[in-house]
């Protein structure tokens, strides 16, 4: 009995656990719709460009800088838009194709230091040359990396195709917008799933920056000073307090 009660126990507080992370990933995710996704969009707008089956995908021979307090990382693409080294599309070593988003693409790391580039070196022995190919792309969620394998993965004729997963896949594989930018969406009902969306529309150009108006200085007698005026009032604080005071102004 007692097993039973702390059996429920445990999966009641899983479950609130799991829907408490879902609503705060959902709201988390619209926020970021409405904000645009921060800093980090200038960079991705220099080396991502418009898609209309992926949404978004990285440019070949790409060069931006990302500047953290945490990293300082030049991030390159090579001749087919990926964070890796030159590839063919024909070769004879044993390939392994990795797909997944920026935990994949690595941009806060060395590419030296990339999950792909680790793996190849510790499973490359010289009688048995392997590839570990990095199709990651920053924002992708498990619909664009399936849809990257089916227009660009099968090309380099991978015997191994690993998927990186992270949870945040599961809202956005059927969301139709994805950090500020339309994304495709997917229908499983053919036999193939096809992108009910496309082609995918580009991303809307960013807000106008807000434009403050200026707030009308008041002369000591409490009308409105205009331009030009030699009074005005500015508060000045001290330990949470405020004051006011007249300035003059030239």
């Amino acid at each position: 009995m007692r097993l039973r009660s702390a059996c429920i126990n445990v999966g009641l507080s899983f479950v609130v656990t799991a829907v408490t992370l879902l609503v705060m990933e959902g709201a988390a995710r619209v926020l970021t719709a409405r904000r645009g996704m921060g800093k980090e969009q200038n960079e991705f707008a220099q080396y991502q460009v418009h898609d209309p089956v992926l949404g978004w995908r990285d440019k070949p021979n790409a060069r931006v800088f990302f500047h953290r307090r945490e990293y300082e990382v030049e991030l390159r693409t090579n001749s087919q838009g990926l964070r890796d080294r030159e590839r063919s599309y024909e070769g004879s070593a044993f390939r392994v194709l990795a797909l997944g988003d920026s935990f994949l693409e690595a941009y806060s790391v060395p590419l030296e230091q990339s999950v792909t580039q680790v793996l190849e070196k510790r499973l490359t022995a010289p009688a048995c040359p392997i590839e570990v190919i990095n199709a990651g792309v920053a924002g992708y969620s498990t619909d664009q990396e399936y849809l990257a394998y089916r227009q660009e993965g099968v090309r380099y004729h991978p015997q191994v195709v690993v998927l990186f997963f992270f949870y945040n896949d599961v809202l956005a594989t059927i969301s139709s917008f994805e950090y500020g930018r339309p994304k495709p969406v997917l229908d499983f009902r053919p036999m193939h799933p096809l992108v009910a969306n496309e082609p995918v529309p580009p991303a809307p150009p960013p807000p106008a920056p807000s434009t403050r108006r200026r707030k009308a200085e008041v002369r000591s007698d409490g009308s409105n000073a205009g331009p030009g005026s030699t009074t005005g009032w500015r508060s000045l604080g001290s330990f949470g307090l405020s004051a006011r005071c007249i300035r003059q102004t030239s």
